[in-house]
């Protein structure tokens, strides 16, 4: 546990943002709606935020300061302000690229909120994951200690039944309908 937080930390340093809170690496929290179900829209919320403890952001006992301003060395940004760019992306667990991008929206100038929204296709386990900024490298424990990945299960829709049952009919398998 020791070694992951140690190397989470380490490539925390290579974020290419800062806060204002004493110069503290970004870290996030991914969150969805509860039970989200396939074929249905399921909101999405990231928050950027700081920690007081040196802990992985997916500890329990981690307390995620949030803040909204940061600091970036995009030659763009006025006086080095700025809004990191997020590429959020949802895939189906080990399946990278099936990856869906997910939208999100700050909710204000100085907000640590973004939002979203992502209709999974099918259900099963899908992972959430900040394919930029970079955060170590992709599927890494760096990744899910900084809160930049996390997984959900996703029931799946009376429709996935259905698209299976039809399937089966098309390739000629007899199965009964209960």
């Amino acid at each position: 546990m020791r070694r992951a937080v140690l190397a989470c930390l380490l490539a925390l340093g290579a974020v290419a943002v800062d806060s204002t809170a004493g110069e503290a690496a970004m870290w996030l929290r991914i969150e969805v709606q509860s039970a989200p179900t396939a074929g249905e829209p399921a909101a999405v919320t990231v928050t950027t935020g700081y920690l007081t403890e040196p802990l992985c952001g997916d500890d329990p006992r981690a307390v995620l300061i949030p803040n909204g301003v940061w600091y970036t060395s995009d030659s763009r940004a006025p006086d080095g302000r700025g809004d990191p760019a997020f590429q959020l992306v949802a895939y189906p667990a080990g399946r990278p690229d099936r990856a869906i991008p997910i939208a999100l929206a700050k909710r204000g100038a100085e907000s640590p909120y973004w939002d979203g929204r992502v209709t999974f296709p099918e259900g099963g386990r899908w992972t959430l994951r900040m394919a930029f900024p970079h955060w170590g490298f992709p599927e890494s424990d760096v990744e899910r200690c900084a809160g930049a990945r996390i997984d959900v299960d996703v029931a799946a829709s009376s429709l996935d039944t259905v698209t299976q049952h039809e399937a089966a009919l098309v390739s000629g398998d007899l199965f009964i309908i209960p």
